[in-house]
């Protein structure tokens, strides 16, 4: 019996539910299967031999080469495919994997990985990166790192460079960065460990902080990614692979933290270094953009747009030299009154990448603030949305919702009906617009329209209680909860919780708030279920039972730990209510003066916001968020002056000067 061409290596942990997909996108173009399973207590060594797999049970050793390396040993195919169980191949054609098989110069080759990093594939966020997982199977090339490990390095040893070639044809989708995905596997803190312990073995390892970094950065801990990418940093080689995104993930760590200055001195290292690296004129742009240097960042832009998207070579994400470029010029022009200029780039952005929607939204707000009705804005986006399909329609009514035009966006809605049958998402959109124009009796009709089986039912069912409780007179939601019970029996506690908080929230509603004296504490995970009602409540404008909801949710706290959770919870007019009232009996602490402070600022308040800051500081002299906002307060008052100043002497230019300098140490502050 011949060789197989190619063989797919794989090591896999109780992968039942994202096997069939990756297994499925390879079966016609590989002659075997090799899976090492590393564990498994689900089915997923009966998925991977329905696929005709060899499978190797091995227990996990802490050590991703080691479980690959065994893979490789047992395949017989003249080629290495590797894969990981939350990835798809894609290729253009067999002819042309066969193609880069036959080419007797190459020993391996990089391709495209495509991370997906939000759920539906929608561009809202996709990161490419480079790979070289297409390779020889020579017994030499072997990988190497318990972590992030790579083949590459191996076969550098024997060959030069140009013997790895680039497949343009070949891309792989990586669905494991999803939120659902990470949170679902516990990922991120699995190799944050394995991270942890390679510093501790080898802390003079540039390459050792380096992967630590970049697993507190998956994270989103960016201050601690920053001290690990800034001791890696230290080293700067622009000849090793991964320096260029060392300087990439450096300047995102930055730009979050607020460190707008060092941003920039990183990214000018790095430009130097890496001309072609468009990602870091994006973030130089995104950087000045946020120190409100509009000019300097529209030119970034401009240069991201000259160089085009980033060369495959390096960690990129999608649309830095296209659609995002454009995005973030519309929010520029924005920024400085251009609402036409805006909206032409914005325009592009979404013709760029028409799964993109917030270019859309960004429109529709614009021209909503520019006094634009519901209709003429629908008829300013015709020509760019597609109409005629429930999507274009969607989206319309769904930017229209956001701006409040809820009777519009009901129109559209109600015309995507005409197109087909109502899947359960229009159903609960129109839901939404009927419940947001105090139409409850016919959103509840919408909400019952929605099958028991359909993902959307427990959506609906919460919606169909709002309904009720929103309706003139309220009516009670016993048969919602209850149908919503009899379909819940073995999803798991959290949908057990929800049924009890609704049930909660239903009795004390129907029978006066004087209920919430004799009402037990609440429950595991009652308060977040209690705290999503209230705002909902409040979105609606329902102050009485948002106020109700927000009494169930911090039952049992003191009024100024109920006023704080209220605060970081973004329902500020309770907080400020709450923790105010606190004060009148005396109780209050630095961080509640902090927090009812920021509310001022919001409010434009800034006389309260500075003596409540003050208070916060004289309380505790080293806070520093409050030192902050007291600072904010200053300068925005500065900033004021300053534009008065502007319009009454336009041709002092020392004023203009002094409102820039003001204006960007605001933004940093911001």
């Amino acid at each position: 019996m011949a060789e197989p061409k190619l063989s797919l290596c794989m090591i896999v942990r109780d992968e039942e539910q994202a096997l069939p997909r990756c297994l499925a996108s390879v079966r016609e173009l590989v002659g075997e299967i090799i899976v090492v399973d590393t564990g498994s207590s689900d089915r997923t060594v009966e998925i991977a031999r329905s696929f005709g797999a060899a499978v190797v049970r091995s227990p996990w050793r802490g050590d991703f080469s080691a479980s690959r390396n065994l893979s490789l040993e047992k395949a017989a195919g003249e080629w290495i495919l590797c894969l990981d169980a939350d990835e798809e191949l894609t290729v253009r054609s067999k002819e042309d994997l066969a193609g880069l098989l036959a080419d007797q110069s190459k020993e391996g080759y990089f391709v495209q990985v495509i991370n997906f990093l939000r759920e539906g594939e929608d561009g809202g966020e996709i990161l490419k990166h480079p790979a070289v997982r297409l390779f020889r199977n020579r017994s030499e090339y072997r990988f190497s790192g318990a972590l992030h490990e790579q083949v590459l390095p191996s076969i550098l040893r024997l060959h030069p460079r140009e013997a790895v070639g680039n497949a343009e044809s070949i891309t792989i989708n990586h669905f494991g960065y999803t939120l659902e995905r990470m949170r679902s596997r516990n990922k991120p803190e699995r190799n944050l460990e394995m991270a942890r312990k390679m510093v501790s073995d080898h802390p003079e390892d540039c390459l050792a902080h380096y992967h630590l970094a970049v697993s507190y950065f998956e994270l989103e801990r960016f201050a601690e990614a920053l001290a690990e990418f800034r001791i890696a940093f230290r080293g700067f080689d622009p000849r090793v692979s991964y320096f260029p995104t060392v300087t990439r993930n450096l300047a995102v760590c930055l730009i979050e933290l607020k460190c707008f200055t060092e941003a920039l001195s990183v990214l000018s290292k790095g430009k130097k270094a890496y001309p072609g690296y468009t990602d870091l004129w994006y973030l130089e742009g995104l950087a000045r953009f946020r120190l409100r240097q509009y000019r300097s960042a529209a030119e970034a832009m401009l240069g991201c747009l000259s160089l085009g998207e980033t060369p495959s070579r390096y960690v990129s994400s999608l649309g830095v030299g296209s659609f995002k470029a454009h995005y973030l010029i519309g929010q520029i022009m924005e920024e400085a009154g251009e609402a036409e200029t805006a909206i032409e780039a914005y325009i592009q952005a979404w013709q760029g990448h028409a799964a993109w929607v917030d270019p859309i939204h960004r429109i529709v707000k614009l021209l909503h603030r520019e006094g634009l009705g519901a209709e003429a804005i629908a008829d300013r986006l015709s020509p760019y949305l597609p109409l005629n399909t429930s999507r274009g329609l969607v989206i319309l009514a769904d930017t229209l919702f956001g701006v409040k035009e809820y009777a519009t966006a009901l129109v559209y809605i109600n015309r995507a009906f005409l197109l087909g049958p109502p899947a359960g998402s229009l159903l609960l959109f129109r839901g939404r617009c009927l419940l947001a124009l105090d139409r409850t009796e016919e959103a509840l009709e919408a909400y019952d329209e929605i099958r028991k089986d359909d993902p959307l039912y427990t959506s609906a069912a919460i919606d169909g209680c709002l309904a009720s409780w929103c309706g003139s007179p309220p009516r009670r939601a016993d048969g919602i909860i209850e149908s919503l019970g009899a379909c819940q029996d073995d999803t798991g506690p959290r949908n057990s919780r929800l049924i009890a908080a609704l049930e909660v929230f239903n009795r004390v509603a129907a029978g006066g708030s004087s209920l919430l004296a004799s009402s037990p504490g609440p429950g595991p995970g009652e308060p977040g279920i209690f705290f999503y009602l209230a705002k909902r409540f409040q979105d609606l404008g329902k102050q009485e039972p948002r106020d109700l909801a927000v009494r169930l949710a911090t039952r049992g706290l003191g009024p100024l730990e109920a006023g704080k959770v209220c605060f970081h919870h973004e329902l500020f007019d309770p907080a400020a209510r709450i923790i105010l009232s606190a004060f009148e009996e005396g109780s209050w602490d630095a961080e509640s003066c902090e927090m009812v402070a920021e509310i001022c600022c919001r409010r434009a308040l800034l006389e309260e916001a500075e003596k409540l800051f003050g208070q916060a500081l004289l309380l505790e002299p080293h806070r520093v968020q409050a030192a902050r906002g007291l600072a904010r307060v200053y300068l925005q008052r500065a900033q004021e002056l300053l534009v008065k100043g502007c319009l009454e002497h336009p041709d002092e230019k020392s004023l203009e000067l002094r409102l820039g300098a003001v204006s960007q140490k605001l933004a940093s502050l911001s």
